[in-house]
Order: C-alpha cells, then sequence, then structure tokens
C-alpha cells in the first residue's frame, strides 16, 4: 500500500474513533456513566494507538522520546537551591516595588507642581 493511502487510512481510523467515542458517550443515556467512561476511556487510547501510526504521529513520538532524554540529562537543583533563588527573587520583587513606587511617587508630585493642582 502506498504510504500517503496508509497515512490516511491511519487518520480516518483514528477520526472515527474519536469521534465515535465522543458520540457514543453523549448519545448512549440508557447505559450507565461507569460504562460510558470506560468505553470513552477504551476508544480514545485506541485513537491514540492509531494515531502513533501516522506519519505525524511517528514524529510525535520521536519528539516524546528525545524530551524524555533530555529531562533525564537535566541537572535539577537542590532544594537549598531553589529556596535561595526564591528568596532573592522576592527580595527583587520587593525592592523593584519600592524604587517604581518612589520612581511614580516623585513623578506624580512633579507633574503636580507643573501643573499646580499640588495640594487642591
Amino acid at each position: 500500500m502506498h504510504e500517503k493511502t496508509k497515512d490516511w487510512c491511519w487518520w480516518l481510523i483514528t477520526l472515527v474513533l474519536f469521534t465515535g467515542a465522543i458520540s457514543a458517550r453523549i448519545f448512549l443515556v440508557q447505559y450507565p456513566a461507569a460504562w460510558k467512561n470506560i468505553g470513552l476511556l477504551t476508544a480514545i487510547g485506541l485513537a491514540c494507538l492509531s494515531f502513533t501510526k501516522t506519519s505525524l504521529g511517528g514524529t510525535f513520538i520521536e519528539f516524546w522520546q528525545a524530551s524524555v532524554l533530555e529531562v533525564r540529562k537535566a541537572v535539577w537543583p537542590t532544594r537549598q537551591e531553589t529556596m535561595q533563588t526564591t528568596f532573592a527573587v522576592l527580595a527583587m520583587i520587593v525592592v523593584m516595588g519600592l524604587l517604581l513606587w518612589t520612581i511614580d511617587l516623585g513623578l506624580l508630585k512633579l507633574v503636580a507642581t507643573l501643573t499646580g493642582r499640588w495640594g487642591n
């Protein structure tokens, strides 16, 4: 079978499973919710599995595997480093807030003085 035809077949299977799962969940009101939810999750799982058979799905799987590999390579900070960084960020927020408040107050006084509205 031609590669594009095979890809379209998998896309069609994915679409049918996904829309069928949602439609069945909505329209089969006579069945208990637990059974409908199990059917929905099963059909969505099968739709995801068929999606992985498409060219885009294969690319996604490769990307996912590369991402997991990169996360495993990452060096995560210790609790102490995280706390120190958090406190440094909070301190900078306070300092910048006070600085901007002071600048804003100074500009307010300057504009009020220039327009003659100070104290009215």
